[in-house]
């Protein structure tokens, strides 16, 4: 690089993607090569361009390279085995084979549904929360309305993205971010047995109101049309003993309508005896039941 008319010759050295030694040193005495040129004194005389291994590269400096990026080494979660509903926050933990420096707010996404149900439960976009400077990152998935999984686990292996943001080591190579493929060995569902049911059940009562929430037993709707137009598909619309006069109308629902103590405590009288009593119209499909 430079040093002609000097005693001192420098070779700049860039580190390539891959290139890793505890302690930089040369590779053998003949490791200075002309490469076609000349190296010589002022006088003329041929360099003799011969290293010296024990006054070399390694015994007078101490230099590192890392120039492999970190890889993802499992995915997994800090939370027991088990079922968890609607609002559960749940760790998902993405483990590393070497620290890691987080800028930005990396996402993890996770399989949480299926496009029978509304589009937007499908999957669910988990933002980084902590672990910069560890090995392990963390992304606190909550889970929503409409998620349901058998076995909890991300949809493939690129499953875990920047979202503009980096994922690096301390000497600044980016992480590969590529992940075990969905069940396989180290993925989450491999390592962790986690079931989602986010599938709402809807309360009706006799006693309720329809200005509830209609999400809990103690807080009802009191018509079944009410919780009818508050759930999505594949929701369970749950109606406690009583007689409830109206014309309920599916709307193109997938939903399951149940008494909640048995048809004989559960009746449906029409209103203004107007007919039918239960409409399915628009295109509900046979998953939809009463």
């Amino acid at each position: 690089s430079s040093g002609s008319g000097t005693n001192v010759l420098t070779f700049n050295y860039t580190v390539p993607s891959g290139h890793e030694v505890s302690n930089l040193g040369l590779c053998n005495a003949t490791a200075l090569q002309l490469n076609g040129n000349t190296l010589k004194d002022a006088t003329g005389n041929a360099a003799n361009i011969a290293l010296d291994l024990f006054n070399g590269l390694v015994s007078n400096t101490n230099i590192a390279i890392d120039g492999i990026g970190p890889t993802v080494s499992s995915v997994s979660s800090t939370s027991d085995n088990g079922t968890y509903g609607i609002g559960s926050v749940i760790p998902i933990t993405v483990t590393f084979d070497e620290s890691v420096i987080v800028t930005g707010t990396p996402q993890l996404t996770l399989e949480t549904g299926d496009t029978d149900r509304d589009a937007s439960a499908v999957d669910a976009v988990v933002d980084y929360s902590s672990g910069s400077g560890s090995s392990i990152l963390t992304f606190n998935y909550t889970v929503a309305s409409g998620h349901t999984s058998g076995d909890l686990d991300y949809g493939s292996t690129s499953a875990l993205a920047l979202n503009s943001g980096t994922i690096k080591d301390a000497v600044g190579n980016t992480a590969t971010l590529t992940l075990a493929s969905p069940g396989a060995a180290n993925s989450l569902g491999d390592n962790k047995a986690i079931v989602i049911d986010g599938i709402p059940i809807w309360y009706i009562s006799k006693s309720g109101s329809d200005s509830n929430e209609g999400f809990s037993s103690s807080s009802p709707f009191v018509t079944i049309q009410k919780g009818i137009n508050s759930a999505s598909n594949g929701d369970t619309i749950l109606v406690y003993a009583g007689t409830y006069t109206e014309n309920i109308d599916y709307g193109g629902k997938t939903l399951v309508i149940q008494s909640n103590s048995g048809s004989e405590s559960t009746i449906i009288k029409p209103y203004n005896n107007a007919a039918p009593i239960v409409w399915f119209k628009t295109s509900e499909t046979s998953a939809a039941k009463l």
